[in-house]
């Protein structure tokens, strides 16, 4: 036995002929954009780490190197690398704080405190 049109279980709209309403939203509401951005400055946050790490790295072979040409190369790529890390941290922070997202204003200022404090430990440690 199934459900017919006279129940109570029966659809009402599938008794008149009438198809059931789709759900549509809008791609251009405001809590999307403000997702996506959200969704857009969390990975240039995480994309900063490679480019840090990588100025991490040519630190280290400056600190195994006693060779004047290898260490003069690889600061200048340290310095680079290290600032461009450091440069998109600052932009995920200043763009998280412009749009009151406070979970990624703190996550931004922590690595940004983070990456700083690593800088001026090697920087002091020349």
């Amino acid at each position: 036995m199934g459900v017919r049109p006279g129940d109570e279980s029966y659809p009402q709209d599938a008794a008149a002929g009438t198809p059931l309403p789709l759900d549509y939203f809008a791609s251009h509401e405001p809590e999307r954009r403000r997702a996506r951005a959200v969704t857009l400055w969390s990975v240039v946050l995480l994309a900063g780490w490679g480019p840090y790490l990588c100025g991490i790295v040519n630190t280290m072979a400056i600190a195994v190197s006693y060779s004047p040409p290898v260490i003069a190369s690889h600061l200048s790529g340290a310095i680079l690398f290290m600032g461009l890390g450091v440069v998109a941290s600052i932009a995920s922070l200043v763009r998280f704080v412009q749009m009151r997202h406070l979970t990624g204003s703190c996550a931004a200022g922590t690595i940004l405190l983070l990456q700083l404090s690593v800088a001026a430990c090697i920087g002091l440690g020349r």
